[in-house]
């Protein structure tokens, strides 16, 4: 009997060994085999020997076995959970590196050329000779009239108009200007021809050197109010007039140039119509 129980004493610590080295044979993250568990159950279901006090004590406490890690796949895991997508944030428009918009300032109003400083020309004549209102005729009844009428209006000149003004009707004015130009058409739409015409203009300049009006003989018509009908009206007016002021093409022949220094006449050259306004303007006090 004794020796049976040393029998199963030995195999009992056999089997504890079995299981410790099983323990320590398998990976460290495996935990320790059921089976050995099952099978210390089993043997110890055998007939009941109880072992002895020292016995016990082995089989109570089995050699400690040193906790291991969790597997490495797993620790990773857990240490290191898989993030979660972080919601984007919601997509701003990326500012453009657009250059800073500088308010735009408004163009400066156009100025008209200056015509309105009498003072800026310096042309033939030395100081202001004229004086307002002013009487308007024609001299050949041209449409050059009309044009001499807006340029009056831009010097800002007083005038009143008569393209086929008589000599009585000169009154209440203190110079006389003589659009200089002759005109088949425009004289026939007056009714009359350019004899008659030539006689009123005579006429005309006589009252005006009787009031001491100052004459002032324009000639805007270029070129084209040249010939042997103009002629005959600037060769009646310019030799008269204080003051001349011609479109250069309209003496290409120095026509002009021949009369007022004949007469020293002070006398302008323009090259367009509308550099007439400050002759104009220079002209009057």
């Amino acid at each position: 009997m004794k020796a049976r129980k040393i029998n199963i004493i030995i195999l009992l610590l056999i089997l504890i060994a079995a299981m410790l080295f099983t323990a320590c044979s398998k990976p460290q993250q495996e935990a320790p085999d059921s089976s050995a568990e099952e099978t210390s159950g089993t043997e110890t279901a055998a007939p009941e020997v109880l072992p002895t006090q020292e016995e016990e004590k082995k089989v109570e406490t089995p050699e400690p076995v040193t906790p291991t890690p969790e597997p490495a796949a797993s620790a990773t895991e857990s240490a290191t959970p898989t993030p979660e997508a972080e919601p984007q944030p919601e997509a701003k428009p990326q500012a453009t590196d657009t250059p800073e918009v500088k308010p735009v300032e408004p163009p400066a109003e156009a100025k008209e050329p200056v015509t309105e400083n009498a003072d800026a020309f310096k042309g033939a004549l030395a100081k202001p000779i004229a004086d307002q209102p002013v009487l308007l005729t024609s001299a050949g009844q041209s449409a050059d009239v009309q044009m001499v009428k807006v340029l009056l209006d831009r010097a800002k000149v007083k005038y009143v108009i008569s393209p086929v003004v008589k000599a009585d009707e000169v009154k209440d004015v203190k110079t006389l200007i003589l659009a200089v130009g002759g005109s088949s058409k425009g004289l026939g739409a007056a009714g009359i021809d350019a004899k008659e015409e030539l006689s009123r203009i005579n006429d005309v300049i006589s009252k005006a050197q009787e009031l001491k009006l100052k004459i002032i003989t324009m000639h805007i018509g270029g070129e084209a109010r040249r010939g042997e009908l103009s002629d005959k009206f600037i060769n009646a007016c310019v030799p008269v007039a204080d003051y001349v002021i011609v479109v250069e093409e309209g003496n290409k022949d120095s026509l002009f140039t021949k009369l007022t220094n004949a007469g020293s006449i002070p006398m302008d050259t323009i090259t367009k119509i509308t550099e007439a306004v400050d002759p104009l303007k220079s002209a009057f006090k």
